[in-house]
């Protein structure tokens, strides 16, 4: 959204500040480690550092966030000029000294990676160098596929036809 901010309009913005409720996430963003976390994670890790810096990024508690007026605390915000859904938590309206500080944000491992790697050998059921023609490796593959289905349902014991050939 700040990106998209920037582009549309003409003034110059000399700092910016982002806000995040979630503890987590705001663990993410500023982790030295985050290659540990799970794809989607790094994903969008990786979206927002390219465009923020770790530092811009800011605590506000949940009953404070006014992105969530409209959906957690009430039937939503009333459209007045006054209120915070419009001018911004009252805070911003302080010094930065007295905006609210998360005293640390833990080191997060609720997206750890998974570091176990099961490795199993192919079983190759039908020995390919067992067949010195392909049309014969085919009829085999063939009649696999129809004992296949004729275990799933009652055959009528047809000869085999093109379209199981293929």
């Amino acid at each position: 959204m700040l990106t998209k901010i920037k582009e549309q309009h003409s003034f110059t913005i000399h700092r910016h500040y982002l806000w995040s409720d979630a503890g987590v996430c705001l663990a993410w963003i500023k982790s030295a480690n985050s290659t540990r976390y799970q794809q989607f994670v790094l994903v969008r890790e990786g979206e927002i550092l390219t465009t923020t810096d770790p530092r811009d990024w800011r605590w506000v508690p949940s009953n404070l966030n006014v992105a969530d007026l409209s959906t957690k605390w009430n039937a939503g915000p009333e459209l007045t000029n006054e209120n915070p859904w419009f001018t911004g938590p009252h805070f911003l309206h302080e010094t930065e000294a007295r905006w609210p500080v998360k005293e640390s944000v833990p080191e997060s491992n609720e997206e750890a990676r998974v570091t176990h790697l099961h490795i199993q050998q192919a079983v190759h059921p039908i020995g390919l160098s067992r067949f010195s023609l392909w049309s014969k490796l085919f009829r085999a593959t063939a009649y696999i596929v129809r004992y296949k289905d004729n275990l799933k349902r009652n055959a009528d014991g047809q000869p085999l036809d093109l379209r199981v050939l293929r």
